[in-house]
């Protein structure tokens, strides 16, 4: 367990880790009348594919990757790029398929950094020490946080999916990074807006000069929920859920990204749906038991 980050200006949900460090398929997506484009590419290296930004990104300064579930070795139900250990997959499957997504996209595996993902809403900051933590098991990922911000070059910060929504944050003129995991309890406890505070409190990034990318995962179309849990969503977000008995988190992360500050034109999310392409992804809705993909960001 790590001690609460002190400092004054940063958020209390930030966890310190060390003292912080001197093709696709897209589609115009509406918020109202609000056009956020978005675009994803498809690539496909040694039988291993996997989306990035298209065209989005300032050569050479950072890497945006969420996988598919094409190319790996694990056997049904988690066929076959799954790179989750929690799930009940062997763990040498696992560490497979790690290894050979991490040649495919450039990154060293043994700097991969995770998170326990524990469908809360805290960061924490990754520093030296924590650097590789979860690349190779289970119980060494950052305990107790669903989000990563790090200032380092060459750590890979990675959060594990099969539906959830995943939030990539660049900071270009302060060299930082974050990622966060984003299910429901995530997204009502606002986890995305924490991943924002966290960037401008740790490495006082300013939220106008943010980047975001939210990933593949599941729309409204596919998830359905209970009356209760549809209730806790128009109370938390007052005219923000309209969708009579369905939730759409993506948009929900979408606009606690521009209540962080975060410039529309620079929030690029896909319109991709985890549970109508389970042939493409990992969807706990459309399978129940099944892998994980992975959303990867690191800086170059």
């Amino acid at each position: 367990m790590f001690p609460p980050f002190c400092r004054k200006k940063s958020p209390r949900w930030v966890l310190r880790c060390e003292a912080p460090p001197t093709a696709g398929l897209f589609i115009l997506s509406v918020i109202g009348s609000i056009k956020l484009p978005c675009e994803l590419r498809l690539e496909r290296r040694e039988d291993i594919s996997f989306f990035v930004p298209s065209n989005l990104l300032p050569e050479g300064s950072v890497r945006v990757v969420f996988s598919t579930r094409k190319g790996g070795v694990s056997p049904p139900p988690y066929e076959s790029l799954n790179l989750a250990f929690h799930v009940g997959d062997e763990e040498a499957n696992v560490l497979e398929n790690r290894r050979v997504f991490c040649s495919a996209i450039g990154l060293d595996l043994g700097r991969l950094t995770t998170a326990q993902q524990v469908h809360g809403s805290k960061i924490a900051v990754v520093g030296q020490d924590l650097v590789g933590r979860g690349a190779f098991d289970e119980e060494t990922a950052i305990p107790v946080v669903d989000g990563l911000i790090t200032n380092l070059t060459g750590v890979p910060l990675a959060v594990f999916l099969a539906d959830c929504v995943p939030i990539v944050l660049f900071d270009p003129l302060r060299r930082a990074i974050g990622i966060a995991h984003a299910g429901w309890k995530g997204t009502h406890s606002g986890i995305a807006l924490n991943l924002v505070e966290s960037l401008v409190g740790v490495f006082r990034s300013r939220p106008e000069n943010l980047l975001a990318f939210v990933g593949p995962s599941i729309r409204s179309c596919c998830y359905e929920v209970d009356a209760e849990l549809f209730q806790m969503f128009k109370d938390r977000f007052r005219g923000e859920v309209s969708e009579q008995g369905r939730l759409d988190l993506v948009m929900l992360n979408v606009r606690q990204l521009k209540r962080g500050g975060v410039f529309q034109k620079n929030i690029h999310f896909s319109r991709l749906c985890t549970a109508c392409k389970a042939s493409l992804f990992f969807s706990h809705r459309a399978e129940g038991q099944t892998g994980r993909q992975a959303a990867i960001v690191a800086l170059l």
